[in-house]
């Protein structure tokens, strides 16, 4: 994506697709340059001159050509890459054609990493109306004073961006927020969420490390964006558990069908609280798509994921889990076996993937896997299986695989995908992370596998793939 950074005083930190002028006044795109107060403004698209006259035409491409290669000049917001925003600057410069496009990827996501570029951002729109309509996406972000003791403002841009801009951006689709100090929640105008509701155009949100204040003002900021129907997050915090405020009751989330919640580095309370929120049937009845982790497998039984997965029911199309799988050998074998994991209600589902993380520990347990398994091989929707498994020991990985998965269990996956009602079955992945000690032929990994499914193997079902991995291993984060 690329993304235009607002600045009040027209004085723009270093970031992607980011323009310096400076000036006393607002940066103000596209305006004439004929007047005094026009020679204020800074255009970092200047219009190019008039074509010399008596110049022949050159022999063009095709538009859409040109329109796809400044397309992909676009950056994600926290990706520095002063090359590409050269890039984009210079196409603007090359025709009138060029200015327009390039001017409208230049706008098309906005980011305002402060609440005082608020005003900025304002006085841009009112000059230039016209770029209300090429917003299509808006990232909030306090990243730049999230740990300040005593931010300037209790609630910062995320509190007065809504009071100042709804019904202006008649494309926006999805909002971006990140980095939000919690002293910044404390406080928001009586109005917020229902102006915050006049964002009808908005079906996607993405919030990530944002501490709320109590878990009311999550629930509530949810509930407000009425066309929501993705939402994404990674790394929620709130300071109180007002767990009762999440049962009120709330409107029917009809639309919210894709939902990602990547809890790495939740607490077990705030990860509980999450999964109930979105388990309510006015929130998850209709989840097409979902994808939650990691999680710990002996915490599966408190971490309401069961739940989850029940009121999605057959509207469950794809389903990704990322889970760990280790044991605590520390404190015994209570912690070894793990409460399986049931997806009987969601007889739907066509793709699965799996991501079962055993690098810190030597010993796992995936019991609980041929049980999962078989059960959707039974209802034989399933098209794709996809099974990444992370593995680190002293041994090698075939010993390593076998110490978590036994041949019983990989014989009874093997005939549960071979019946005549698995028909729809694409294939079953295999994807090894080797961060064991000893290393082994990409043959002899094979081999095993073959030896372990042979059932799949004779119909073309399987697949293996082996990455030796180098280095210390993932981050705990890693998804």
């Amino acid at each position: 994506m690329s993304v235009t950074s607002i600045e009040p005083l027209g004085i723009v930190e270093p970031n992607p697709l980011r323009v310096v002028a400076r000036s006393s006044q607002p940066i103000a795109y596209g305006t004439p340059r004929s007047s005094a107060s026009s020679a204020r403004t800074a255009d970092p698209f200047p219009a190019p001159s008039s074509r010399r006259s008596g110049a022949q035409p050159q022999a063009a491409l095709p538009v859409e050509l040109f329109e796809r290669i400044i397309e992909e000049l676009a950056v994600e917001p926290d990706v520095e890459d002063s090359r590409t925003r050269r890039a984009l600057l210079a196409c603007a410069l090359v025709c009138k054609e060029f200015h327009a496009k390039s001017r409208a990827v230049f706008c098309k996501h906005i980011a305002i990493m402060r609440w005082d570029r608020i005003p900025g951002f304002r006085a841009l729109l009112e000059a230039n109306p016209d770029f209300r309509n090429l917003v299509e996406s808006i990232y909030l972000s306090g990243r730049t004073t999230r740990d300040d003791p005593s931010p300037k403002r209790p609630s910062g841009a995320l509190a007065s961006f809504p009071l100042y801009f709804a019904g202006k951006f008649p494309r926006l689709r999805k909002l971006h927020i990140c980095c939000m100090n919690p002293k910044w929640l404390y406080e928001v105008h009586p109005l917020f969420y229902p102006v915050l509701g006049q964002f009808t155009s908005v079906t996607m949100l993405y919030m990530r490390d944002v501490t709320f204040s109590s878990a009311s003002h999550f629930a509530a900021l949810i509930d407000s964006l009425p066309n929501l129907e993705w939402f994404s997050c990674a790394d929620l915090r709130w300071l109180r558990h007002d767990q009762q405020s999440l049962r009120l009751p709330r409107r029917t989330y009809e639309k919210l069908s894709k939902l990602s919640l990547r809890t790495s580095l939740m607490s077990v309370e705030n990860t509980r609280m999450l999964h109930e929120f979105f388990a309510a049937p006015e929130h998850g009845s209709g989840i097409q798509r979902l994808k939650v982790g990691f999680l710990e497998m002996h915490d599966i039984q408190h971490l309401g994921v069961g739940r989850l997965l029940h009121t999605a029911g057959q509207s469950l199309r794809d389903l990704h889990l990322s889970l760990r799988a280790a044991i605590d050998q520390e404190n015994g074998d209570a912690a070894a076996t793990a409460t399986p994991l049931s997806l009987g209600a969601n007889t739907k589902i066509q793709t699965l993937t799996l991501q079962i993380h055993a690098f810190y520990k030597e010993a796992y347990d995936c019991s609980w896997l041929a049980p999962l398994l078989e059960s959707q091989g039974s209802f034989g929707q399933l098209r794709e299986v996809n099974i990444h498994m992370k593995l680190g020991a002293s041994t090698n990985i075939l010993s390593a695989f076998l110490a978590g998965i036994s041949r019983d269990d990989c014989s009874r996956i093997d005939r549960s995908f071979t019946q005549p009602h698995t028909r729809k079955l694409k294939h079953i992945a295999w994807h090894i992370y080797d961060y064991t000690e000893a290393s082994v032929h990409e043959a002899v990994i094979f081999n095993q596998m073959t030896g372990l499914f042979p059932r799949l193997h004779a119909r073309e079902l399987l697949r293996v793939y082996y990455m030796r991995a180098p280095g210390p291993g993932p981050e705990e984060d890693e998804e």
